[in-house]
């Protein structure tokens, strides 16, 4: 890291404000549209939830996870796991 430093000490840059404008908004288009993945959710017993809160922030995500069904492989397969563990215990 020193070493890096020392060789870049007297360069001038003078393409930092194009690379803000052209990051940032990369940047926010990034967050807004990276699909989140709540295991910690998937794992939660319905049997035995804590809160209300806990149950419904539950089924919310499990439902923005059937938009992707289709379009994503790593949701399809946590759905049809999903589906098979209800079937097998809780009928």
């Amino acid at each position: 890291m020193v070493i890096f430093c020392k060789i870049i000490k007297n360069t001038n840059y003078s393409g930092v404000p194009y690379v803000w404008i052209i990051g940032i908004p990369a940047i926010i288009i990034i967050v807004c549209l990276r699909k989140e993945y709540r295991y910690d959710l998937l794992m939660i017993n319905p049997t035995k939830f804590d809160s209300l809160e806990i149950a419904l922030e539950k089924l919310n995500y499990e439902t923005k996870m059937l938009n992707f069904y289709y379009s994503d492989l790593n949701i399809s397969s946590l759905l049809d796991g999903l589906v098979e563990y209800h079937q097998t215990y809780c009928t």
